[in-house]
């Protein structure tokens, strides 16, 4: 499923904030019927000191989904697939070794 999004600004450093739409040509905020669910994406840098003992380890990024909108989304399995490409496509520096989980609320 493809998404459109609005991305809040947040003021915490390693911390995302989406809430997702049906892609559409115009996203109606407020709109019930196009609205998905919100997304908190949190990124967990590693210790540097396991990084410099040689550790390779990645960073762990949580997408927290709450405020699911069970008409438009009403496989979750599906929906966390979906989730998890948006935040390769949506989150800076991807790197292979990142981990990527999602948590329904």
């Amino acid at each position: 499923m493809k998404f459109s999004h609005v991305e809040e600004v947040t003021p915490y450093k390693n911390t995302c904030f989406y809430s997702l739409y049906r892609f559409d040509c115009e996203v109606m905020l407020g709109d019930r019927e196009s609205h998905i669910c919100d997304v908190k994406v949190i990124v967990l840098e590693p210790e540097e000191t396991l990084k410099a003992r040689g550790l390779e380890i990645g960073r762990e990024l949580w997408a927290i989904v709450n405020n699911v909108n069970t008409d438009a989304a009403s496989d979750k399995a599906q929906l966390a697939a979906d989730i998890i490409e948006f935040v390769k496509t949506e989150t800076a520096g991807i790197e292979e070794n990142d981990q990527i989980r999602v948590a329904f609320e």
